[in-house]
């Protein structure tokens, strides 16, 4: 049990990435607000992170350090989330980095908009990029809006969700929990989160740096196994969105600008990727099948996807290579 309360909590789960984590950890100490606490959850790492984690520790209190056998990153961000004490929360990848007034400008601006959420800007960088800090004296470009499940289904904007560049209140962070899947666990999460904001702040400042890495999971080279983790992530995300709209808990609005996204996800993963990876014309069919067994509209699909649609059920196969 962690007894200290801080003004804010920083989930870092870790797991061999030792190449990496100095870095990351040395973006917490460079932070201008002090009164933090890091819970770095080393996730059965065979590499020298433990030990790059303990080194911290015992220079700086405010790092926490959880140890455990290898269980994903999923249940790394819940253990962490449950030790947090924070009266905010935020979340970093130990890979990447935050600016080093990332913690002071975020939490200026989500209480002074008595806000849930401050959605600040990020940067991709490549994994030896070296970074210039732009320097900020203010949050700049202010804006409060609702919920972004609306823009996120509307402009298929996948950084409306991203996890690690928010700060939130911590009873709104601790209101969910990341499913145990290996891609997709913080779209599932922000879903869940974001559909219980009233409002949230989104500023421009670039406060956070995304080190795009090879061997990440996103990565993958196994392209089946990186196939079949996004599908468990469509299909999680549809039984999601039916249940939040069965249930009235998003606007009519919201459900058909959801709708239409699944549906477009859902015949991506079930048809599209199948025909690229060269899955059989029999095994596809299967799919299309399984696809009529759910809350399917084809209507709602692009324009290309419905043609796709229609050249695989009249048996024209060999003119699909135009569109697929």
């Amino acid at each position: 049990m962690i007894d200290n309360v801080c003004d804010i909590s920083i989930i870092v789960p870790v797991y061999n990435t030792e190449n990496f984590l100095e870095k990351c950890l040395n973006s917490l100490i460079d932070q201008t607000f002090t009164n933090w606490q890091a819970i770095c959850i080393n996730d059965g790492s065979s590499d020298s992170s433990l030990k790059i984690l303990q080194h911290y520790a015992q220079k700086d209190k405010r790092f926490v350090i959880i140890n455990q056998e290898n269980k994903g990153v999923s249940t790394a961000r819940n253990v962490g989330l449950k030790a947090a004490t924070g009266k905010y929360i935020m979340y970093l990848d130990s890979d990447d980095i935050i600016h080093p007034k990332c913690m002071e400008i975020a939490l200026k601006t989500i209480t002074d908009t008595q806000t849930d959420v401050c959605d600040f800007g990020f940067v991709r960088v490549k994994e030896k990029q070296n970074i210039s800090h732009v320097q900020y004296d203010n949050a700049e470009n202010i804006e409060i809006l609702e919920s972004p499940l609306k823009n996120f289904a509307l402009k298929d904007d996948k950084s409306a969700l991203m996890l690690c560049k928010k700060m939130y209140k911590a009873e709104i962070a601790k209101s969910a929990v990341f499913a145990p899947i290996a891609i997709g666990e913080d779209i599932l999460y922000s879903f869940d989160v974001f559909r219980k904001v009233k409002n949230y702040t989104k500023i421009s400042n670039n406060l956070m740096y995304y080190v795009q890495r090879q061997s990440s999971v996103m990565h993958d080279p196994n392209k089946i196994r990186l196939y079949q983790n996004k599908l468990v992530f469509t299909d999680l995300l549809y039984d999601k969105i039916c249940h939040f709209c069965k249930q009235g808990q998003l606007s009519a609005e919201a459900c058909e600008l959801w709708h239409r996204y699944i549906c477009n996800k859902l015949f991506r993963y079930y048809v599209i990727k199948p025909y690229q990876l060269k899955f059989s014309q029999e095994s596809i069919m299967e799919n299309v099948k399984k696809l009529k067994t759910k809350n399917f509209n084809r209507k709602a699909l692009k324009l290309r996807y419905r043609i796709i649609l229609y050249l695989m059920e009249y048996g024209c196969w060999p003119i699909l290579r135009i569109f697929a």
